[in-house]
């Protein structure tokens, strides 16, 4: 599955789906590094020991925050007027020349603000 239509995948779930997705979206946009190289290993199994905790105490959007790479500059996330929770992160710099995008923001709009962030995130790095 591409990242887009993992995005699209979150933008139609309900809830009861958020752990599964955010657990693609972790593989999809933070795998496990394939290297020897033992700091770069150790650095990827934090965060993915992190990752799983936040799944396992059902925190939800703590876990899809953790989606989010660093230094990305902004984060805004709302509910919308049909009650649906909307997600914008703005991509580094770099990244919005190489890609020409619009403004330099992806977004996502789902069921939970979890979901609606973790599609947001895909889109950024699609």
């Amino acid at each position: 599955m591409t990242n887009e239509q993992l995005a699209l995948a979150c933008e139609a779930a309900g809830p009861e789906e958020q752990p599964d997705l955010l657990t693609q979206a972790f593989a999809a946009l933070d795998p496990s590094p394939n290297t020897h190289e033992t700091y770069e290993q150790f650095k990827w199994a934090a965060r993915s020991h992190n990752f799983d905790a936040m799944l396992a105490a059902r925190a939800f959007l703590s876990a899809a925050e953790l989606l989010v790479p660093e230094g990305w500059p902004s984060l805004y996330i709302a509910t919308n007027d049909a009650g649906r929770c909307h997600a914008e992160i703005a991509c580094d710099d770099a990244q919005m020349i190489a890609e020409d995008m619009d403004e330099g923001y992806c977004d996502g709009t789902a069921a939970t603000p979890a979901l609606a962030l973790t599609a947001a995130c895909l889109r950024c790095v699609a």
